[in-house]
């Protein structure tokens, strides 16, 4: 149930998500090619958004998350002629990936005060 904080919906859309191991060292290269990759992506059709996440625990471990309006949207631009080459230079300083797709069920966002991030009180 939802209180004065939260608030639960229902909205379609697909989260992808890349797991990631760097090679050592490569993290400055590794983030000059995503952000190459991420501004690209602003006028595709679907894209709703994305995240790049460094591990807490082992500074080679990255994931980058990212929404979609549906997995259709995602598999378009994923099957167009310049994706590989766009992606190739990440792709590069990485030595193991992992990519899963789900379609979102819930989400649950904080009501009002938007702006002021969460310092963990109610």
């Amino acid at each position: 149930m939802a209180d004065d904080r939260t608030s639960a919906f229902e909205r379609p859309g697909c989260r992808v998500l890349f797991l990631l191991t760097l090679r050592e060292g490569a993290e400055d290269e590794f983030l000059r090619a995503y952000d190459a990759v991420r501004w690209s992506l602003t006028d595709v059709p679907g894209y709703l958004g994305d995240q790049v996440c460094r591990s807490v625990d082992d500074p080679l471990e990255w994931l980058i998350t990212s929404q979609w309006r549906g997995p259709e949207d995602f598999l378009a631009w994923e099957r167009t002629p310049g994706h590989r080459d766009l992606v190739a230079p990440m792709l590069a300083v990485v030595e193991r990936r992992r990519s899963l797709r789900y379609l979102v069920r819930r989400e649950t966002a904080r009501r009002g005060k938007e702006e002021e991030p969460w310092n963990g009180t109610p």
